[in-house]
């Protein structure tokens, strides 16, 4: 189920009022589930008709009006690491990018997984407790992957980011001898 609101600006006289004020002119959003997706977005406009009549054909057709468009694994990691020398990032991180991405796509076709909308959190974690790595490494290989995660939900291509929700690996420091 959907639910509009009125998102206030910080300049708006109501704002204290909250979401349930509707009097305003401020921007229309939409909050709630449908299809199993979180949606939580701007309809992109202030009339409250309008943004009725919208959420209702959302709901009747029973999906968002832009979906995510499927996008295949090797594209994806191609794209990051061609955003990642656009923003000039050392050649020892770009390395690591691809070390990272020739392991994920090994995991993808081993498990037949096409597009990275079907990773999942389950699927993410299964392909963590893959890494041989422990310690430091294994914390900034999860940096990593999730920093590829999150490039892939903001550009559009996945409707949320499996890998925000994974824990960091524990630490253990290697006992030291006393002289």
């Amino acid at each position: 189920m959907l639910t509009i609101y009125r998102r206030h600006r910080k300049t708006c006289k109501q704002r204290h009022d909250g979401r349930s004020y509707r009097r305003c002119l401020c921007p229309i959003w939409v909050d709630g589930l449908l299809g199993g997706l979180e949606i939580r977005k701007s309809l992109k406009t202030r009339d409250w008709q309008g943004a009725h009549q919208l959420v209702r054909l959302w709901e009747a057709e029973g999906r968002r009006e832009d979906r995510p468009k499927p996008i295949g694994v090797k594209d994806a990691c191609d794209k990051f690491i061609s955003d990642a020398g656009a923003r000039g990032l050392r050649e020892p991180t770009v390395y690591k990018y691809r070390l990272l991405f020739r392991q994920l796509q090994d995991f993808a076709a081993v498990y037949a997984l096409a597009s990275m909308v079907e990773f999942d959190v389950d699927w993410v974690r299964r392909f963590r407790a893959s890494w041989p790595n422990k310690n430091i490494a294994a914390r900034r290989k999860l940096e990593a992957l999730r920093a590829f995660f999150r490039f892939v939900h903001e550009s559009g291509w996945i409707p949320t980011n499996p890998a925000s929700r994974l824990k960091p690996p524990k630490i253990t420091e290697p006992r030291r001898r006393r002289c």
